[in-house]
């Protein structure tokens, strides 16, 4: 998970706090790494994690990886993640800020392009200043 950062929890932070109700987003513009990408989806899949939103150019790469994670380790139909992604860059910020508002859980930004990351928090920063 190296190549991936977060800037909200550290990777034992991380590790600890997976659980059903956190949300996950993905800004995946660089990585397209199988080796990585699988290894990040076995891992938050399996401690059940079902909630994704993901951006990016390799965004489609990601959700597909995630599903398929999903329906290996646990193969039921009925209770699947939740993975979309999101094309528009002003769409994927406001619904980071969304979930934040309404949100009782973690919710992990993970990111491997550091100038969307920049874009997205300054987005982040602007809505919360429309909210108030």
């Amino acid at each position: 998970m190296k190549e991936l950062c977060s800037k909200l929890f550290n990777e034992s932070d991380i590790k600890n706090n997976l659980n059903r109700d956190i949300d996950t987003f993905i800004i995946a513009e660089k990585i397209c790494k199988k080796e990585l990408v699988k290894n990040f989806s076995e891992d938050f899949i399996s401690t059940g994690c079902k909630n994704f939103k993901l951006f990016g150019k390799y965004a489609f790469e990601w959700e597909l990886a995630l599903d398929e994670s999903d329906i290996e380790i646990f193969g039921d139909f009925d209770d699947v993640a939740m993975t979309s992604v999101i094309e528009n860059f002003d769409d994927f910020a406001e619904e980071i800020n969304e979930t934040i508002l309404n949100n009782t859980g973690n919710v992990f930004l993970f990111y491997d392009d550091l100038t969307t990351y920049n874009k997205v928090k300054k987005s982040l920063e602007r809505l919360r200043k429309e909210t108030k």
